[in-house]
């Protein structure tokens, strides 16, 4: 089967599904280890990440 399963959800399930492929990675085949399901973050989630970005760089730098 030639397809991929795209899942738009928060890092929660993000961090599931990755589980869920490094537990199956053992199986033989890609089909039965998951690698047709690509986990793709929230925009919620990548604008918190890009602002916290930008926090650490310009606003608040640790070493002064």
């Amino acid at each position: 089967m030639n397809f991929v399963v795209l899942v738009h959800s928060d890092l929660g399930t993000g961090e599931r599904i990755t589980a869920l492929q490094l537990r199956r990675s053992i199986e033989g085949t890609p089909w039965r280890q998951f690698q047709h399901v690509i986990f793709v973050p929230g925009l919620f989630h990548v604008k918190m990440a890009a602002v916290d970005a930008l926090w650490r760089v310009f606003i608040h730098p640790t070493a002064e």
